[in-house]
């Protein structure tokens, strides 16, 4: 999309935000089978990827599903309906039985139908995890695939009414500009231990009468696999930052605070605490990272940042990858060194 981009006014306006989890597969509506997932929703079914991908998605939940999964997918295919909201009870192999709550959106690629089914690890969820990343509920939704260096492989019908260009376009360019490509492969290089990796990124073209249209690109691998999802999002007018920039930009203001109540010497031990405002990475985080930054530089360690967070610490390690990348270094103790050090060191 890059090479696409360079015609449009604003040019190539891809930046990377942060990451995400994202539970997530596809469903072929036309046999049920499960085409693809992501790292994520591995984790949540504890089903290896062979038994899995290439599979009907009634193997994943309870056979008492069975019926009331085959009617909703059913309706997907026909046209009836084109989304759903449900709770089932996934079919554990060891364990029994669980309870999630799986949002289901239907894709059309030429004539082929796809489900874009997410996955909240709670009956009760109200709230898919596209939502409670994003802030907002989606509108409109276009999804694609690239390979593994980035060309884009295939992509819904309804991409033209998100980015105004025609799937049949997009279709053998790169997805993302070469920094961001470099940013995607430095992350992936170290994937978590069941494979997949999300991040996102804000795409901003400007229509002719001036008015800037927004569209959130999610990235994400795989399990397993060279292949790579995006799903494009429409951003409403509205809504000038998404719910991580709004917390990242209030914790920016908080340290701005307490870099000036350190710099007038009224509280003493704020002293030993470094001045985040001096560094103009801290502006590129997300709220995620910023939250781990902060607890890392209270002294919490991996393990109890997951917990309190209610994260898996590889989740936690992949959020100090993206931070150790912006600052330019390679370890928790270049990075807190730098911060302590900052006339010692560059700040770039």
């Amino acid at each position: 999309m890059s090479e696409l981009d360079r015609t449009s006014p604003g040019g190539e306006l891809w930046s990377f935000v942060g990451d995400l989890p994202l539970p997530l597969y596809l469903i072929d509506l036309s046999t049920y089978k499960i085409i693809n997932a992501t790292g994520d929703l591995m984790a949540i079914i504890e089903r290896p990827v062979e038994d899995v991908i290439g599979h009907q998605v009634f193997d994943l939940y309870n056979p008492r599903e069975h019926k009331n999964i085959d009617t909703a997918l059913s309706s997907l295919a026909k046209g009836s309906i084109d989304f759903f909201r449900s709770r089932r009870i996934l079919a554990y192999p060891s364990t029994g039985t669980h309870g999630v709550t799986v949002w289901v959106k239907v894709l059309e690629f030429g004539d082929q139908k796809v489900g874009l089914a997410e996955v909240c690890n709670r009956y009760d969820a109200v709230e898919s995890p596209l939502l409670q990343y994003l802030g907002f509920t989606p509108q409109k939704i276009a999804a694609g695939f690239t390979d593994a260096k980035g060309i884009v492989t295939a992509v819904s019908n309804d991409v033209e009414s998100l980015v105004g260009i025609p799937a049949a376009r997009l279709v053998g360019h790169h997805l993302l500009n070469d920094a961001d490509q470099r940013r995607w492969e430095e992350m992936y290089a170290s994937p978590p231990v069941m494979g997949g990796y999300s991040i996102s990124h804000t795409l901003e073209r400007e229509e002719v009468n001036g008015v800037a249209i927004r569209t959130r690109c999610i990235l994400t691998s795989f399990a397993n696999s060279s292949v790579r999802c995006f799903i494009l999002i429409g951003e409403p007018k509205n809504l000038v930052k998404n719910a991580n920039a709004r917390i990242a930009e209030l914790e920016q203001r908080l340290w701005r605070i307490a870099g000036e109540v350190q710099a007038s010497g009224v509280f003493d031990p704020v002293k030993s605490i470094p001045d985040l405002t001096k560094f103009d990475q801290m502006g590129s985080l997300s709220g995620r990272e910023w939250e781990v930054l902060t607890r890392l530089l209270s002294g919490e360690r991996v393990a109890s940042i997951a917990r309190v967070l209610f994260v898996s610490q590889s989740t936690i390690r992949n959020n100090l990858s993206s931070i150790f990348r912006k600052f330019g270094v390679h370890s928790q103790a270049e990075l807190l060194t730098l911060l302590a050090h900052p006339k010692e060191e560059s700040v770039r």
